[in-house]
């Protein structure tokens, strides 16, 4: 029991320190380059098993295009 917490912290330690460079590394990058990195990191989380990083990053990249955050409706562009 107590490997599995060690193994726990020790995965919550790399998200973490892994979010702390994606940060550094987004305050000094172009749209574009955000962007990029959103979508590979959300497609890494999707292969570690983490969906709702994927979303947090996907959603943060809508929102650097100008997108509105999904609703849970289709929007129709006319």
């Amino acid at each position: 029991m107590i490997y599995v917490l060690i193994a726990l912290m020790l995965l919550l330690l790399c998200v973490s320190a892994q979010q702390v460079q994606a940060a550094a590394n987004f305050t000094s990058s172009s749209t574009s380059q955000n962007v990029k990195e959103l979508v590979e990191n959300a497609i890494i989380s999707l292969r570690n098993g983490h969906p709702q990083g994927a979303l947090s990053n996907l959603t943060l990249a809508d929102r650097l295009l100008g997108g509105s955050v999904y609703s849970g409706a289709p929007q129709v562009i006319r």
